[in-house]
């Protein structure tokens, strides 16, 4: 797990590091690797020009020194990097409204309490494990790890199931029942015997078929376009 500290009060640096090393030891987490910036040019430098490196949750200073503040470093992060869980740190609440406009996960009041930390580190802890589940499938002696966030649909055809995801499709044999039953708890919908759907990606529903955001399209079959007009209202209210 990648997070990034960016504030430029050292103290504001240290104490944020102390409370996730010390969260980190207490309840046994895996390894997280903590990076820290003082100036937000850095920080942008650092992941704009690294095709390899990634921000999984970030702690940004709203009022920085130089002429641009934490929220639109944060703007210019998301368009590399999806689903970044926000902490934005601030002495002034009045930026709240703005805060959320860019999808902030929690806003940190100064100096910070750290029993409110963790509560919120924890429930961000929750919303990371939720977005990186993910299934595991073999085929052809390679095994690939496909995280749901990932994946925009699963085709079924002749005992095969083709996994679309973002970059690539993958092979596996199975049914779509093998998936079914787990997907459906996360935000996924059967749209036809053939297709089960991630409803994120969902563009538009019309008579007969789903339009994806990527462009492609599946088959919505009559006595199931009821169902996924109700399960993709649900899942919208929920966002």
């Amino acid at each position: 797990m990648e997070i990034v500290i960016c504030d430029d009060d050292k103290t504001i640096h240290d104490t944020i590091k102390s409370y996730l090393e010390q969260y980190s030891e207490e309840n046994t987490l895996e390894k997280i690797n903590i990076h820290c910036y003082e100036d937000s040019y850095e920080l942008l430098k650092s992941y704009l020009d690294n095709k390899n490196s990634s921000v999984d949750i970030i702690f940004m200073d709203i009022e920085l020194t130089n002429d641009i503040n934490g929220i639109d470093v944060v703007k210019i992060l998301q368009e590399k990097f999806n689903n970044i869980i926000i902490f934005f740190v601030t002495s002034y609440i009045s930026y709240a409204p703005e805060t959320f406009r860019v999808g902030a996960f929690q806003l940190l009041n100064k100096p910070i309490n750290k029993y409110d930390f963790d509560n919120d580190f924890g429930r961000a802890l929750k919303a990371y494990m939720e977005m990186h589940d993910n299934i595991v499938i073999n085929w052809q002696g390679c095994t690939n790890v496909i995280e749901l966030k990932d994946i925009i649909f699963i085709e079924a055809n002749r005992r095969h199931l083709f996994i679309h995801t973002k970059k690539n499709i993958f092979e596996c044999k199975g049914k779509l029942s093998d998936y079914e039953e787990k997907l459906k708890l996360k935000g996924f919908v059967l749209t036809h015997q053939s297709f089960l759907v991630n409803m994120k990606f969902i563009k538009s529903i019309n008579i007969a078929d789903i339009q994806m955001k990527d462009e492609s399209t599946v088959f919505l079959s009559k006595h199931k376009r009821k169902d996924v007009l109700k399960q993709f209202a649900k899942f919208m209210i929920k966002g």
